[in-house]
């Protein structure tokens, strides 16, 4: 489902402000509250959050327009996706296995042993001169 992002209320009499940087573009999966554009007003900047977890499929702003509060920024799908997911052939296995045929199987694939780091040596323990007395 497509839901639009407005410009929430900031604050007692902030009417509008300025679009400073868009810190996401069309195609972005963004998470709940995370900043969508920097929004400059007569008295702070503020990074206006995402309401939503989606993916960002239309922006609306530019940088450096005029944006008055309740004006719809952008717009989000927050089923996840903003695209067809492309149809891929079934794995042979899969197939072979609905059919009822035996698939060959692949070799198994190598998998690069990483060496084995030895431990740190810890630090030598901090030793306090003797106070004088």
């Amino acid at each position: 489902m497509i839901k639009e992002i407005k410009i929430p209320e900031i604050g007692e009499k902030v009417e509008s402000g300025s679009v400073i940087e868009l810190l996401v573009k069309e195609g972005d999966t963004v998470e709940v509250d995370q900043g969508i554009i920097e929004f400059e007003t007569d008295k702070a900047v503020v990074e206006i959050p995402s309401p939503e977890k989606g993916v960002i499929t239309a922006i609306l702003v530019k940088a450096g327009q005029e944006v008055k509060i309740g004006e719809t920024i952008a717009k989000i799908n927050v089923d996840g996706a903003s695209t067809p997911k492309a149809q891929t052939a079934p794995e042979p296995e899969k197939a072979a296995a609905e059919e009822g045929a035996v698939a060959p199987s692949a070799p198994p694939k190598e998998t690069p042993v990483e060496p084995k780091q030895e431990p740190e040596a810890a630090p030598p323990p901090r030793v306090r001169p003797p106070e004088p007395q």
